[in-house]
C-alpha cells in the first residue's frame, strides 16, 4: 500500500490509499474503497463520485487529454497512461503517471475524458 496526497479543486486535499494488485487494484479515501480491474478504473470510480458534489482531482489521470491502453494497463496495471495529442500516434515519451499533480485548467470531467479518447482515435484514421 502507498498513501499520495492530491489536491482538489475546491482548495482541499484528499489522501489516497493505493492497494495496487494484478488481480484487483483500490484506492481507499475516508474509509470508503474503490476497486476496478486496475488503478486507472479505480481513479474513475473515485472521480465520478467527487464529480456529483462539483470536485475534481487535480492529477494527471484525471486530465482531459490522458487515457490509458491496453498494454499501458498491463504493463503498470493502469498506473501509467498516455497523454494524448490529436492527430499524432501515441509514443513511449507520451507515458505519465495518472498521479501526478495537474493544474485545474487541465482537468476535465470522465465525460471529457472519453469524449477526447474517442476524439483521438477518429483523430488518427
Amino acid at each position: 500500500m502507498k498513501k499520495i496526497t492530491l489536491l482538489l479543486s475546491n482548495d482541499n486535499s484528499i489522501e489516497l490509499v493505493i492497494n495496487n494488485k494484478r488481480e484487483r487494484s483500490s484506492i481507499a479515501v475516508e474509509g470508503r474503497e474503490y476497486v476496478a480491474d486496475n488503478l486507472f478504473d479505480a481513479l474513475l470510480l473515485l472521480r465520478e463520485r467527487l464529480e456529483s458534489n462539483n470536485v475534481k482531482i487535480l492529477c494527471t489521470g484525471s486530465r482531459y487529454d490522458v487515457y490509458p491502453s491496453r498494454m499501458s494497463i498491463q504493463m503498470s496495471n493502469g498506473r501509467k497512461a498516455y497523454q494524448l495529442t490529436l492527430g499524432k500516434q501515441a509514443e513511449e515519451n507520451d507515458v505519465v503517471d495518472i498521479f501526478t499533480p495537474a493544474s485545474v485548467e487541465q482537468i476535465g470531467t470522465v465525460a471529457d475524458q472519453r469524449a477526447f479518447y474517442k476524439r483521438w482515435i477518429e483523430s488518427l484514421r
